[in-house]
């Protein structure tokens, strides 16, 4: 099996945050209505950069 201390997440090969990412994505999954429909939008992850020039932020980059 593993050795005394081991981590179950280690054990399958996962890291910490592929372990807690799958894992709250289960609890969403079991949540009922409408607790599920209010939670879903804490699930979504949007991801913004900008363009930099001479150590300047420039325009928004989509």
């Amino acid at each position: 099996m593993s050795s005394k201390g081991t981590s179950l997440w280690r054990v399958a090969g996962m890291s910490y945050l592929q372990y807690v990412n799958k894992s709250a994505g289960f609890v969403r999954e079991a949540l009922k209505e409408p607790v599920k429909s209010k939670l879903a939008a804490r699930s979504e992850v949007n991801f913004g950069g900008f363009q930099w020039a001479d150590g300047e932020r420039g325009k928004r980059a989509e």
